[in-house]
């Protein structure tokens, strides 16, 4: 998608280059992008910076209650069986009115719930921020994608879509999906990664094992932020958003001279 999207973008603004800002699965898809060998050339020449707030690509240490228990119920993949063409919490117009209403029933309460089950909230971030974004979450994915995730969690990699070994074969030659090496990551676009102490989706130990894998000298740039969430960057209070928009804009500027 990243290909097509920056594409339209750069064609509708007459810019040669973008900087790419990710969140959470945003950054996965750079990962992935930026190691594959037909995409790899196109990100170089278009990115002049990739700024990934709360990065994902391992989660076996995951804290995440939801996607904790699809992964130990083995939910995943049977999902995808039992309804191929179906997403994950998708829901319908009727059913987001409903949850609006609840969340302003119990003065955000509900949202709140929602939002700690998939990847926690921390006290940096603004119950107010929290019922404005659950207006718009679950705003769910395909049945697919649950179950990739699932297969991060079991076999703690960061690999292509498993098939099955029959099926993989047909697609990749070689009965196992091939990991993605992030230590082929396309040289020449700076990486700026910002991390939150508090995120229950991207724990330390899976955030450490990224940054070591990242090449040598393109990392210009990483922080942890004490006390944020997987969330606090756009639901945090002023005082959290005060804490990391100095560093955010000094980067946009420094590679995005005007």
């Amino acid at each position: 998608d990243l290909h097509a999207e920056i594409s339209y973008i750069l064609s509708n603004t007459k810019q040669e280059k973008l900087t790419y800002v990710g969140w959470s699965q945003a950054n996965t898809q750079m990962l992935i992008a930026g190691v594959k060998e037909k995409y790899r050339e196109f990100m170089r020449s278009k990115v002049n910076l990739w700024i990934a707030l709360s990065p994902v690509a391992y989660l076996r240490h995951s804290t995440s209650p939801l996607l904790r228990l699809v992964t130990d119920l083995r939910l995943g993949g049977l999902i995808e069986k039992l309804f191929p063409k179906y997403g994950f919490l998708t829901g319908t117009v009727w059913l987001h009115r409903f949850e609006d209403i609840l969340c302003d029933f119990t003065m955000g309460e509900v949202c709140k719930f929602a939002v700690d089950l998939l990847c926690g909230s921390s006290l940096m971030d603004d119950r107010r921020m929290i019922e404005r974004y659950a207006a718009h979450f679950p705003a769910g994915t395909s049945m697919k994608d649950m179950n990739h995730y699932e297969q991060f969690f079991l076999k703690d990699v960061f690999a292509e879509y498993d098939y099955g070994s029959k099926h993989n074969l047909l697609i990749y030659n070689i009965t196992n999906p091939p990991a993605f090496n992030i230590s082929k990551f396309v040289h020449g676009i700076p990486v700026a990664f910002f991390a939150g102490s508090h995120d229950d989706l991207v724990q330390p130990a899976d955030y450490q094992r990224l940054l070591r894998e990242i090449p040598p000298g393109m990392l210009v740039f990483k922080r942890t932020i004490r006390g944020f969430s997987h969330l606090t960057w756009f639901t945090g209070t002023d005082t959290a958003f005060l804490q990391y928009m100095t560093d955010f804009v000094s980067l946009l500027l420094t590679y995005n001279p005007v």
